[in-house]
């Protein structure tokens, strides 16, 4: 299963300004009684003149909170029932 979505936006931080295009996968696949998650993020960051220099920052952010959603959606995932605690035999 693939779930997918794609935003779009304006960032700025001082005298940073960048247009931030962002597309976003998540794929589902189930190996033997785990899921693997393959979050695959495609990002297109475009700063204007000298301040160029900055995208490495934002790229180390948006890597940074990648690995925070991964975690939250691993907690939360881990904090639910499991079926056989649902159907009991």
């Amino acid at each position: 299963m693939t779930l997918a979505f794609h935003h779009t936006m304006l960032l700025k931080q001082g005298p940073l300004t960048a247009n931030i295009d962002v597309h976003v996968r998540y794929t589902f696949k189930p190996v033997e009684r785990a899921t693997y998650v393959i979050r695959a993020l495609d990002l297109t960051i475009q700063i204007p003149g000298l301040l160029k220099v900055a995208e490495p920052l934002v790229v180390w952010a948006f890597r940074k909170e990648n690995g925070r959603i991964l975690a939250e959606l691993k907690r939360y995932v881990e904090a639910q029932p499991k079926q056989s605690d649902l159907n009991p035999s």
